[in-house]
């Protein structure tokens, strides 16, 4: 069992590495997450059921009892813990939106590189 959620993140894309900032800014509590690139050696060891994953897809979340999340799932889990997203994360799972977010989802994450051009990494945020 971990003692935080852990965001696992691109650090490789401006873009990705801007939202893991806009992240730390907006999350309710600071100690509720750790943050950590997706090439990290320790955290594969740590959890290695994190190599079956796809990162293409997207951010994973990792929560406390490890259980992982991929890309839009991921970001339902974050934005729980975030300043006025929370109030409406429950869209969510409502059943005709939730292909509409993972359809956005995948958009972005697609595009993330093309979005990072664009992007300053101090002040980018969607």
């Amino acid at each position: 069992m971990l003692t935080k959620s852990i965001i696992v993140y691109d650090s490789q894309c401006n873009f990705c590495i801007s939202q893991i900032n806009t992240i730390k800014k907006l999350v309710l509590n600071k100690d509720v997450f750790d943050y950590q690139p997706r090439n990290n050696a320790d955290l594969e060891l740590a959890i290695p059921k994190i190599k079956t994953f796809d990162f293409s897809k997207g951010i994973l979340f990792i929560n406390k009892d490890q259980e992982i999340y991929i890309g839009s799932d991921a970001i339902y889990y974050i934005s729980n813990n975030l300043k006025v997203l929370h109030y409406f994360s429950f869209l969510y799972q409502i059943p005709f939106l939730k292909p509409i977010f993972k359809f956005l989802y995948f958009l972005i994450a697609k595009n993330r590189y093309f979005l990072s051009r664009f992007c300053n990494s101090d002040n980018c945020s969607l």
